[in-house]
């Protein structure tokens, strides 16, 4: 089973975002998308 860090993270990857580009959709700092 995955944990949600994981999930997103396949996500972000299937749709070619970097962590700044999910950071600026989300306003999220990339340090704590990172984290989790």
């Amino acid at each position: 089973m995955l944990d949600i860090g994981s999930t997103i993270k396949l996500c972000r990857e299937a749709r070619k975002l970097t962590l700044q580009e999910l950071s600026d959709r989300t306003d999220l700092t990339k340090s704590y998308l990172s984290r989790i």
